[in-house]
C-alpha cells in the first residue's frame, strides 16, 4: 500500500484559505447555489454531503473555477478568484471518473502539469520518483491507465492532482466506484494525504460516514444551501 512521508515540500505548508462571500450560481431563471457564506481555513478538510442535486457538485465547481458565480464572491488566501481560470488558482482536482489521459503513461501523465508549469526535466523527473513511491506505483510507471487495476489509476490520480504541490485539492465523489471494504482503506489513505501534504481538502460526497471518515469538519447540503455545518 502507499507510503506515508514524512515531509512533503508545498508551495504554501498552511495550505490554502478559501471564502464563500454569499455565492450563488443561477442556470437561466433557475438558481441551483442559494448565497452560500463559508470559510475553510488553511490546512483544513472540508466534506460537502448531500443528495444528488443538492449542489455540493456545483459548489464545488464554483471553488474550483469550472463555473462562475452569478453574485457573491470567492476567496482564496484574500484574493477574489470570480474569473480566475482553474489553472490559477493553484490547485488539484479529483474527478469520480479518474480521468488519467489513456494514450499516456503513467509517468506522462504525472509529468504532464509539470510541464504545463515549465519546470526542468530534471526537478520534473525527481517529483515523479517521488510520487511513485509515495503511492507505491513504481512497477506502473510505463503501463497506460486501461492497463492500471482501478486502485492504481485512482492513486495515479492523486499522484498527478498532488505532483506540482498545490495548496488546495477538491475531490468530487472519488470513492464512488470503489466496494465498501476497499473504500474504507481508500478514506484512511485520504486522511493520511492531509497528513503528509499539508494541503486544504474540500470533498464532495453523498455518504456521511464517508465524510465523516475524510473530514474534520462537514457541511450539509440540500437544494443549493448550506443547512448547517458540524465538527
Amino acid at each position: 500500500m502507499p507510503r506515508s512521508l514524512a515531509t512533503a515540500p508545498h508551495s504554501d505548508p498552511s495550505g490554502a484559505r478559501v471564502e464563500l462571500r454569499g455565492a450563488c450560481r443561477s442556470y437561466g431563471a433557475t438558481e441551483v447555489i442559494h448565497h452560500v457564506s463559508l470559510t475553510i481555513e488553511s490546512g483544513e478538510s472540508l466534506a460537502l454531503v448531500g443528495p444528488n442535486g443538492s449542489g455540493k457538485t456545483t459548489l464545488l465547481m464554483l471553488i474550483a473555477g469550472f463555473e462562475t458565480p452569478s453574485r457573491g464572491e470567492i476567496l482564496i488566501n484574500g484574493r477574489r478568484m470570480n474569473r480566475e481560470a482553474p489553472h490559477l488558482r493553484d490547485q488539484g482536482f479529483v474527478f469520480h471518473h479518474r480521468p488519467l489521459f489513456p494514450h499516456l503513461s503513467l509517468a506522462q501523465n504525472l509529468a504532464f502539469p509539470l510541464q504545463l508549469r515549465g519546470l526542468r526535466r530534471v526537478e520534473i523527473q525527481l517529483r515523479i520518483a517521488r510520487m511513485l513511491e509515495r503511492f507505491d506505483l513504481q512497477d506502473a510507471a510505463e503501463s497506460l491507465p486501461p492497463e492500471l487495476s482501478a486502485v492504481q489509476q485512482h492513486y495515479g490520480t492523486l499522484a498527478r492532482a498532488l505532483i506540482f504541490d498545490p495548496a488546495l485539492l477538491l475531490m468530487d465523489e472519488p470513492l464512488g466506484a470503489f466496494d465498501p471494504p476497499l473504500r474504507l482503506e481508500l478514506q484512511r489513505e485520504i486522511k493520511d494525504l492531509q497528513r503528509d501534504f499539508k494541503v486544504t481538502i474540500v470533498y464532495a460526497t453523498r455518504s456521511a460516514a464517508e465524510a465523516h471518515a475524510c473530514a474534520r469538519r462537514i457541511a450539509h447540503m440540500n437544494h443549493g444551501r448550506v443547512e448547517n455545518i458540524t465538527p
